[in-house]
């Protein structure tokens, strides 16, 4: 879209600002600031804002944290995005541990597979984005687009010719990190991991995290869970390419000692992202001295977000759809009205040619969504209303998975995770890198200091009224010996 757009990159503890003018010879950054959201708020902040740049007259793309959003990856066999669509709130439905009515679900394919499309699903509850956009609109922006944190640049990286087609992009700030992972050209992977930084004696006058730094055994750490969940990711999508690459972002990566840290650990070449360079887009020069990639790449890249990048995400859908132009500029075409109406009645003689190929195209939709759900549910042989059909399929398998014996009907998702958490012993250190729930048992994978704790963690949850029985399907040293990487296997109880 042609004029001046605002990337606004809301994360953690820091706002991102960055001002583009695209025009038909290029982009061009014309303006950009870094403010701390402290206690105060966003409000707040965005007053702040408004004082550093000039924030009325542009076209507004907003991107949330990666820790306001819940990421799962599905496949399902159809390819249709409609279909894709209706069928998440029920895939999601038993993995969330919000209800899907409080929560927003977008997604992205990954890529289709022997005839299953893989899909990388978003969700964020419809609480958060009311609050945002009435904070957005109280500072008189109105947003056209919300993503993700720094999805937008992870979409971007490999449109460009010289950037590898399957890549790590580790996002490094010190509120926490986002490692995404993109292949064949489209995002496939986002997870929010925590980091452990510190804080040097520097100032840092505008909040950006940029005097924060990684210990040696804190890169090691993270890179460890970085395997771990490039591991797991993987293994459930084994026709995926590894990646060749890890590009780096965010305040923290500036460092060149972590850099080469990441590097080691990984055992793949570490790069830092400098996108405007990359992307050949201009940067002023009168910011020259508040212009800092790692920091401004990711509102930048959301900036320049195309309305259909080839992958990514809009919460600006269904509730909070944004209104149309015709609403929010209404004065100033109503001029043009008599124009329209005589356009329309052009259009109008046209569409009584169009209508028949319509009407064929709809029968066609119709004959595929119910061949599909044959194929989901063989047994049904009468088929009138597809999509209702499958929700009433759907109601009756989830009764009578509640019915089976060994499920227990009040134990909620979140009801296993707190009583998890509270049997296992204070004293003992462990880190919970995967938990997998089905209707019969609970598979928890993780890493702690011994053997000892293993054993301790195992006898801690032998307690629980949810579990009948607690087994250690697994416990091996960690490849630095200093750990030990277990994985218990817990049978829920059928009361």
């Amino acid at each position: 879209m042609l004029g001046y757009t605002i990337g606004l990159h809301i994360g953690a503890g820091t706002l991102v600002a960055v001002k583009v003018n695209q025009t038909l010879r290029g982009n061009r950054v014309t303006d950009c600031a870094t403010v701390e959201l402290d206690e105060t708020g966003l409000p707040a902040a965005l007053l702040r804002l408004d004082g550093r740049m000039d924030l009325k007259g542009s076209v507004c793309h907003c991107a949330i944290g990666a820790e306001r959003v819940s990421f799962r990856n599905l496949s399902l066999p159809f390819h249709d995005a409609k279909k894709i669509r209706q069928t998440l709130p029920f895939e999601l439905e038993t993995i969330s541990p919000f209800p899907v009515e409080e929560l927003l679900v977008d997604f992205t394919v990954i890529g289709r597979h022997d005839g299953q499309t893989g899909v990388l699903a978003a969700s964020v509850r419809r609480s958060f984005l009311t609050g945002l956009l009435a904070d957005l609109t109280a500072a008189r922006l109105d947003p056209e687009i919300i993503e993700v944190g720094y999805a937008p640049l992870a979409a971007a990286l490999p449109q460009i010719p010289e950037m590898a087609e399957s890549a790590l992009v580790l996002a490094l700030e010190e509120s926490g990190a986002t490692v995404l992972f993109f292949t064949g050209r489209r995002l496939a992977l986002v997870r929010g991991l925590p980091l452990a930084t510190v804080r040097s004696g520097e100032d840092d006058p505008e909040g950006a995290g940029e005097n924060a730094a990684m210990p040696a055994e804190a890169v090691a750490t993270f890179c460890r869970a970085v395997r771990q969940t490039l591991h797991a990711f993987l293994a459930e999508h084994p026709a995926l390419d590894r990646p060749e690459k890890i590009y780096l972002t965010g305040a923290v990566a500036t460092s060149g000692e972590v850099r080469d840290l990441v590097s080691r650990e990984l055992e793949l070449d570490a790069e830092l992202i400098d996108f405007s360079r990359q992307a050949g887009i201009q940067v002023d020069e009168g910011l020259a001295d508040r212009w800092r990639p790692q920091v401004m790449d990711g509102a930048l890249a959301l900036a320049v977000r195309g309305g259909r990048p080839p992958s990514g995400f809009n919460f600006r859908r269904d509730a909070f759809a944004i209104s149309t132009r015709l609403e929010r500029f209404g004065k100033e075409i109503r001029g043009a009205a008599v124009y329209l109406v005589l356009i329309l009645a052009l259009l109008g003689a046209d569409l009584g040619v169009e209508y028949r190929s319509l009407l064929k195209r709809n029968e066609a939709l119709d004959r595929q969504l119910a061949e599909s759900f044959k194929e989901i549910f063989p047994e049904v042989t009468r088929v009138v209303d597809p999509v209702r059909q499958m929700q009433v399929r759907m109601r009756e398998l989830k009764e009578s998975a509640v019915a089976s014996p060994g499920i227990a009907s009040n134990a909620k998702v979140i009801d296993l995770l707190e009583d998890i958490s509270q049997r296992i012993p204070a004293e003992v250190s462990v880190r919970m890198t995967r938990l997998v729930v089905d209707q019969e048992s609970l598979l928890l994978t993780g890493t702690t200091d011994t053997f000892n704790s293993v054993d301790a963690i195992k006898k801690g949850l032998e307690d629980s009224e949810f579990f009948d029985t607690v087994a250690i399907a697994s416990a091996n040293l960690d490849r630095s010996g200093q750990g030990v990487l277990f994985e218990l296997r817990l049978q829920r109880s059928k009361s």
